[in-house]
Order: C-alpha cells, then sequence, then structure tokens
C-alpha cells in the first residue's frame, strides 16, 4: 500500500499544475517537475544540482525578501510570499511561492520542498481592472466637477451682469473725477468674468460653443493661464502671426488643447532649464503635405491654421508615440491618460489634426491643425430712416428680479418699452396677450416653471419671425443643440455691460430695415 501510494504522490508531483522544486538541506535541486520547466523554461537537466538563485534571482527583486525567506524556513517554519524570478528567456515573472523544510523524526531539516505559479497576468489583469476602476471613478468625479462649476458660473455670472449693469446706469449721475474708480471696477468685473471662464477651462464643465475665433488673439489673452503650469525654471516665448486666419471653433476647447500641450511641454522639461515655444502660422495642405506625420491623410487641400507647440524636454520614445493618443494610455506615474486622448478628440471635432515630431532627449513638438478662414471685405447695408418705428416693445423673461429691473432700465434709456416676465410660462401668457406688438423678446433660459428655450418653441409655432436674444450665464448645450428644433437669432454670454447687450439689440432689430 505505501509503494502504491508513493507512485500516486509521484505522479501527482510530476504532473501539478504548479511548479515544485525539491532540493537538499544546501538549497541544491534535487528534483522539479514538468510545470517548473515550462514556467520558468529551465529544463531538469540544467538546474540540477544548482540552487535556484543561481539562475532565478532576479534585478528587479529585493534582496531583503531572501534573507527572510531563509530565516523563516531555516527555523523549520514555512515562507509565503510573492517574488520576482527571471525566466530562461531573460523575463521577470512574478511568482507565487510556498517554501517549506522536510523535516526527520528528530526535527532536523532533510530537505527543502517549494511549489509556485506564475501569477503575472492575473496581477496585471487585477491592476488594469483598478486602473480602469479610478479612471472611471475620476471621470465621474470630473463630470461633477464640471455640473457644479457650470451652475456657480450661471449664479456669479448673474451677480456680475447685475452688478455691472447697475453701475453702467449710476455712472452718467457721479462726478468726472470719480469716473476712474467706475472704470476700475468694471476692468475688476471683466476679470471675475475671465476667473469664471477659467475655472469652467480647468473643470470641463464649459460645453462646445463653435463661433469664429481670432487665435492670435486668443493665445494672447490666456498667457497669464500658460503660466499656471509651468515652472518658474521654463521661459514661454511666442512666435505669433497677426493678421492672419481665424477658426470656427469652441473658444474653450481651443484653450484645453493648448493647456493640455503646454503641461505636457512643462511636464517633459521638469526642473531643468528649458523653453517652450508656442507659434502660429498658415499651412497649406496639399497631397504631399498630407503624408508628412499627420494622423488624418484624408484631410481636404486648402490653408489651415496651424499652431505648434514645442519643448527642449527629455522627448517621447518610440514605444510611447506610437500610443500617446489612445485613450487611457499615460506614462505618468500619476496621470489618468486622457490629456492627448481628449486633445484628439477636440481636435478631429473642429476638421483637423496633429502631426508629433520628437528625440529622446533633444524634445518634442506638437502641430495642430485648424481649417483656415479668411475674412473677406463686409458691403455694409445702408438703413431706410422711413422705417424706423417710433416705439419699440421689449419682452424681458428672466427669473431675477435685479436682471430684469437692470435690463428694463436699459431699454428704456434707448426709449424702448417694456414687459417683464419672472419665468417661461409668464413669458408666455405675457406674449400671447402682446403678440402683435413685441419687437423683440429677451430671455434667460434657467427658468422656474418653464425653462426658456420652451417658451422659445412656444413663441417661434406662433411667430417663426419673431425676434430674440437668449442670455445665460449657465455653460451648458449650445443654443444650437438644444432639441426643441427652434434657435434664439442670437446668444449673449452673462456677464456683458449694458452697451454689448444694447449694441445688439440695436443690430437685432435694423435687420428689417436694412437697404442691401
Amino acid at each position: 500500500m505505501d509503494q502504491h501510494l508513493d507512485t500516486i504522490l509521484s505522479t501527482v508531483v510530476k504532473w501539478a499544475g504548479d511548479a515544485i522544486e525539491l532540493a537538499g538541506k544546501d538549497a541544491r535541486l534535487i528534483y522539479v517537475n514538468a510545470s517548473f520547466e515550462k514556467m520558468t523554461g529551465f529544463s531538469s537537466k540544467e538546474v540540477i544540482g544548482k540552487t535556484p538563485a543561481q539562475f532565478l534571482r532576479s534585478t528587479r527583486q529585493n534582496p531583503q525578501i531572501y534573507d527572510e525567506m531563509w530565516l523563516s524556513v531555516s527555523s523549520g517554519k514555512p515562507w509565503s510570499g510573492q517574488i520576482f524570478r527571471k525566466c530562461k528567456n531573460g523575463e521577470d515573472r512574478l511568482f507565487e511561492i510556498t517554501v517549506a523544510p522536510v523535516l526527520n523524526e528528530q526535527k532536523a531539516i532533510t530537505n527543502f520542498v517549494a511549489i509556485s505559479r506564475d501569477v503575472t497576468e492575473r496581477i496585471l489583469e487585477e491592476k488594469r481592472k483598478l486602473e480602469l476602476t479610478e479612471q472611471v471613478a475620476f471621470l465621474q468625479k470630473q463630470e461633477s466637477l464640471g455640473l457644479m462649476a457650470g451652475r456657480f458660473a450661471h449664479d456669479f455670472n448673474n451677480l456680475l451682469t447685475i452688478i455691472g449693469g447697475s453701475m453702467d446706469l449710476v455712472r452718467h449721475e457721479v462726478p468726472q473725477a470719480s469716473q476712474t474708480y467706475f472704470s476700475d471696477a468694471f476692468s475688476a468685473i471683466h476679470r471675475a468674468g475671465d476667473l469664471i471662464q477659467q475655472m469652467l477651462l480647468f473643470s470641463g464643465g464649459k460645453k462646445p460653443e463653435k463661433q469664429e475665433l481670432d487665435p492670435t488673439a486668443l493665445i494672447e489673452s490666456m498667457q497669464p493661464l500658460f503660466k499656471v503650469p509651468v515652472g518658474k525654471n521654463i521661459r514661454i516665448s511666442y512666435n505669433m502671426i497677426h493678421d492672419g486666419p481665424k477658426i470656427k471653433g469652441d473658444q474653450t476647447q481651443f484653450g484645453q488643447v493648448l493647456l493640455n500641450l503646454i503641461t505636457n511641454a512643462s511636464e517633459a522639461i521638469g526642473d531643468n532649464l528649458g523653453t517652450i515655444t508656442l507659434k502660429t502660422d498658415v499651412y497649406e495642405m496639399n497631397t504631399t503635405a498630407a503624408s508628412k506625420g499627420f494622423h488624418n491623410n484624408n484631410l481636404p487641400q486648402g490653408s489651415y491654421l496651424a499652431v505648434t507647440v514645442k519643448d527642449s524636454g527629455c522627448g517621447i520614445s518610440k514605444e510611447a508615440l506610437s500610443r500617446i493618443f489612445d485613450p487611457f494610455y499615460t506614462s505618468k506615474q500619476l496621470g489618468h491618460g486622457l490629456g492627448l486622448s481628449s486633445v484628439m478628440g477636440i481636435v478631429k471635432s473642429h476638421g483637423g489634426d496633429i502631426r508629433v515630431k520628437s528625440s529622446q532627449g533633444v524634445g518634442t513638438e506638437f502641430t495642430v491643425l485648424f481649417p483656415a478662414i479668411f475674412q473677406e471685405e463686409e458691403c455694409k447695408p445702408m438703413l431706410d430712416p422711413q422705417n424706423k418705428k417710433a416705439k419699440t416693445l421689449v419682452l424681458v423673461v428672466d427669473d431675477d428680479r435685479l436682471i430684469r429691473r437692470m435690463l428694463t432700465a436699459s431699454l428704456n434709456r434707448l426709449s424702448m418699452e417694456t414687459i417683464e416676465a419672472e419665468d417661461g410660462l409668464h413669458g408666455w401668457e405675457c406674449y400671447q396677450e402682446n403678440a402683435e406688438k413685441i419687437d423683440l423678446v429677451i430671455f434667460d433660459q434657467m427658468m422656474p416653471r418653464m425653462k426658456g428655450m420652451e417658451m422659445l418653441a412656444l413663441i417661434r409655432d406662433k411667430n417663426p419671425r419673431q425676434k430674440t436674444i437668449l442670455i445665460s450665464g449657465f455653460r451648458g448645450k449650445h443654443p444650437s443643440e438644444w432639441e426643441t428644433g427652434h434657435k434664439p437669432d442670437i446668444f449673449v454670454a452673462k456677464p456683458f455691460s449694458p452697451q454689448e447687450l444694447m449694441s445688439t439689440v440695436n443690430n437685432l432689430l435694423a435687420r428689417d430695415q436694412m437697404v442691401i
């Protein structure tokens, strides 16, 4: 019976799925099974008579762990843990291992046995799952932050509009000597509005609003913001073209692209002295140019506005260069891998593309292309004074009483009459009662009982030609993306000055009086 049991145990050991090693008391191997040979790549002939440390020890492994293992097993106790082992092909693999002493009847050590399994893939998969969970959590936090920032911006922009509008209404009633203080206050209001835009930019709380943009002017206005992620050891150099083409895009997303590239450039330079160069130019896309390093070889031929961000940093390896735009790929220890992936998404949504040039130890150059728009000289319309209406009636719809009062006072100064409504439903009721008289409807979006765009849909169903201006401090969807199928004639973002809004009102109302 004992002989048969020995045969069974020998068969189990030989064909076990785990690697099994048997060594003498001097730690030299006297037996390894087939799974050991398969996992490590070493045959039994190559390892018998050697200690595992002679051929399996990995430089990735902290040597202290071997001292802990030996201290345990030499005292008659088993040891379990995870260690890196260098396989025959030179690859470091992670093994889950248990090493135990074999004791005789006198409790003396006669042999050592080790049972192990390669857990590299399992650990990597667990790590990938953990990273994915962390990335999803990051995105959820980013989304929540964006929603919170959008609500904050709405309320704060309302306050700035009230403050600026009220000051503008009284500034003409104070002595000329005090006008400097008003100018300083208006400057502070504009700076506060810029801070809100920057907060939305960093939080992702501002949604796309594509319009005609002057890239050079935008970059110049953002220069203080570019200094935020850049260390004092780094100089930012600008080489901008003036009177160049414009682009059609979203101001916030354009800023996100530049901030991502400048942040990456700064991190590539690190603590060393370095330079980041930001350059704009016109790029002519043709069949030959389309194949020179850009990701999209199907870009239409024509003129593009090229924005280049070049750094003197560490550069990007060839392996990483092929993956830098992959979602969730990052070479940074604390990175989430969304920066360049989001940059590529934004650029493609604008009909553009990206080219990257990099050499390790020399630096990296990102060139971003946006379709260029060249301005044509406009023919200014003439106004027909005979069509000018003596009195203009404006329906003002906003749930903020102070906003309504400021708008009404500004419109009254232009000899316009107003009707005030406190929300969308009230505005619709007022419109139905005065539809034939109302020349213009100025309304907010976020209101109780009925939102502004819902009211607009009802108004446009009744009168498709009704002139409307949407004013809003909420950075949600752009009016062109709302589901109602109706769009306001003009969208004005809060905060705005009374002069800006009144100029918009005059231009909109003058459209019917134009003689082309």
